[in-house]
């Protein structure tokens, strides 16, 4: 059995034709990053085996900490 090499890459924007033909497909995901939502982020990992791409998983990080500094202060 041969083995395969997977890499996983980390997107700040979704990849071409992700979600294509999908309601929620690359535009939405685009306009909704490109909102600016304070302390929330949208990243897209994206997993490669043997050269090609296989599999992308959208993720969104809110940054609660940086809510609970601001509301107690320094």
């Amino acid at each position: 059995m041969s083995e395969s090499r997977l890499i996983v890459e980390d997107l700040r924007e979704p990849p071409p034709g992700f979600l294509s033909g999908d309601l929620g497909g690359e535009a939405l995901h685009r306009a909704f990053g490109a909102a600016g939502i304070e302390n929330f982020e949208v990243g897209y990992l994206r997993v490669w085996r043997d050269a090609s791409p296989v599999a992308v998983a959208p993720y969104q990080r809110y940054m609660a900490l940086a809510l609970f500094e601001d509301a107690v202060g320094d």
